[in-house]
């Protein structure tokens, strides 16, 4: 590569910097680059293991919390609308998302809290074994606590935050035998016994996974998390066995949907402001609206479709709930009367999408399909040939460009 192609990199990365607390502008990215944006985000992402939309988010919660911190500094509301959040309660919920912890905790507590680096290309960058460089750190915090325990054996706290280390780079194995150890150390604690369950769920006991859930909510009952966690649990599991049978919709068992609902509204009573929540509620709705129950009276879809939009209020700058909301309003349209107005809402959605993660293949072949029953085929095909360049061994996008080349 290059030394042209990395200063091109590094004018970009000075150019999001001095943004960070203004508007960022793909297009003029892409002319500080002079290279096209999806180019530019393969790029980035093959060389860091995150998206540059990924990037522009980290940098801007971590120099918002570089603010709050300091107390003298402007309000939590002045510091939240300054960094692009549509409110207090939005910049609330992704903080504690990526912190732990709310601004106004961290606030009173002076909380030490890990800013992420601006990132800075040269020629020599390397990646030890290709981790990108959130991993990077993780392995290194993850040999510190390895060390800590061969001196302290029997501290629960460094088996359960190794626990964490690993379930966030994915080794999901060491992640449950460390939540185990832990729990073996106190097994009363519903904190380990929580941990401990989340690590089954991952390795896809769902069942027992459910089990050490209840047994942590029994301990402590005025935990969000807790029934926000078994409610994601039982939505796996049912939904799992359901797409055992993906296309006899009016066979599913919505039962296990029903439990998750009533876990996330509980979820939901202690948190209200809990975006998350807000899209386990949205997904159950939208899961039951599919097998062809309506348990709310009206249009099936209008539930899920009103607490996507909820969600989005709270954050909006995830994309995965623009997908969620864009895949309702399409299932919607196709039972209604007049298809093309949800239609265009959902195009609408997946166009928010693809602006928010450039990358996301998914939401090229949805839109495209969509454009297809529109009889848009010159932008169906666009899309379908995006989808198949970004997933290049996807069948169902293959299948698609075929159809439009015909």
């Amino acid at each position: 590569m290059e030394i042209k192609w990395f200063e091109r990199l590094n004018n970009v990365i000075e150019y999001i910097e001095e943004n960070l607390s203004g508007k960022i502008s793909y297009k003029e990215i892409s002319r500080i680059s002079l290279c096209h944006v999806n180019l530019l985000q393969q790029f980035f992402t093959l060389n860091t293991g995150i998206t540059l939309t990924e990037y522009i988010r980290r940098r801007r919660i971590s120099e918002a919390a570089r603010e709050v911190r300091q107390a003298d500094s402007d309000t939590i509301t002045g510091i939240s609308y300054r960094y692009g959040y549509e409110s207090s309660d939005a910049f609330r919920v992704a903080f504690k998302r990526y912190y732990g912890i709310t601004p106004q905790e961290a606030r009173r507590s002076k909380a030490k809290l890990k800013l992420y680096p601006q990132f800075s290309f040269n020629i020599t960058v390397v990646y030890e074994e290709r981790e990108d460089f959130m991993d990077a750190v993780i392995l290194k915090e993850i040999k510190e606590l390895e060390q800590k325990i061969k001196f302290e054996p029997q501290t629960a706290k460094y088996c359960d935050d190794l626990a964490g280390l690993y379930n966030k780079i994915k080794n999901y194995q060491k992640s449950h035998d460390y939540a185990l150890q832990a729990l073996e150390l106190e097994p009363e604690n519903a904190e380990y016994l929580r941990s401990y369950g989340n690590g089954l769920g991952w390795l896809g006991r769902w069942e027992e996974a459910i089990e050490y859930l209840t047994k942590a909510i029994e301990k402590d009952e005025s935990k969000s998390k807790y029934y926000y966690d078994r409610g994601c649990l039982y939505l796996h599991l049912y939904h799992d066995l359901n797409m055992q049978n993906p296309t006899q919709g009016d066979t599913w068992n919505c039962e296990g949907y029903l439990k998750a609902l009533e876990d996330f509204n509980k979820s939901l009573e202690l948190e209200p402001a809990n975006a998350d929540c807000l899209i386990g509620i949205g997904e159950c709705y939208y899961y039951i609206a599919l097998s062809g129950k309506n348990i709310t009276g009206g249009n099936a879809f209008a539930k899920p479709l009103e607490y996507f939009s909820r969600a989005i209020e709270l954050d909006p700058d995830n994309p995965e709930i623009y997908f969620n909301r864009a895949n309702t309003y399409a299932y919607k349209g196709d039972t209604a009367n007049d298809c093309i107005a949800d239609y265009k809402r959902a195009i609408e959605d997946y166009s928010r999408v693809i602006a928010l993660d450039p990358n996301n293949s998914a939401a090229y072949f949805s839109r495209g399909c969509l454009y297809a029953n529109m009889g848009e085929f010159n932008e169906a095909r666009e899309d379908a040939e995006k989808a198949l360049e970004l997933d290049p061994d996807n069948e169902a996008y293959q299948n698609l460009v075929n159809e439009m080349l015909k």
